[in-house]
């Protein structure tokens, strides 16, 4: 995506300007413009390194750009980045039904299976290259969850990440 937005003339330091602009609520932290540094996206800007927190704040910020700023400035369907856009609004309704938690999902279920197909069509087509084993387990998201009963997610486990991480580093240099 990042690589479509530069091709097109916007850049990382537009984007990391809108994102520093939004307000986040209070218990969701400051966003910021760090967010889509260049070290964070890497050389070759393949993928973004960062922690789930960051990437759920993100990815409707990055919605809300792309519709705003740069879908509405030609007012047409036929705009060079309107699939990726289409794809990252996927993306955030995925996300959206994911976070419902893992009981309220359940009714959402169908909505859920149908969406992560349609998203898995539309980012192996604009991303043929970017297949990876965590993208295809997305797909047996559904399933597992009518398995389970719930549908669980490692959104709050990987959000205590930083958390652990300092606790583990505490306890093997206090050993």
């Amino acid at each position: 995506l990042m690589r479509a937005l530069i091709k097109a003339r916007i850049t990382i330091a537009m984007v990391s300007q809108y994102i520093s602009d939004v307000n986040l609520p209070h218990c969701h932290g400051k966003a910021g413009a760090h967010w889509l540094s260049r070290k964070r996206l890497g050389k070759k800007m393949e993928s973004l390194a960062s922690f789930s927190g960051v990437m759920l704040s993100s990815v409707p910020i990055l919605v809300m750009f792309l519709q705003e700023t740069v879908m509405n400035s030609d007012g047409h369907d036929d705009h060079p980045l309107s699939a990726h856009v289409a794809c990252l609004v996927t993306l955030w309704q995925i996300m959206g039904l994911v976070m419902l938690g893992p009981v309220d999902a359940m009714a959402h279920i169908d909505l859920l299976r149908k969406l992560i197909a349609h998203h898995a069509q539309q980012f192996a087509t604009l991303y043929p290259l970017a297949q990876t084993s965590k993208f295809h387990q997305l797909m047996h998201i559904p399933d597992n969850a009518v398995c389970l009963g719930r549908l669980l997610s490692c959104f709050v486990l990987e959000r205590k990440h930083c958390t652990t991480k300092r606790a583990a580093i505490f306890v093997f240099r206090y050993i």
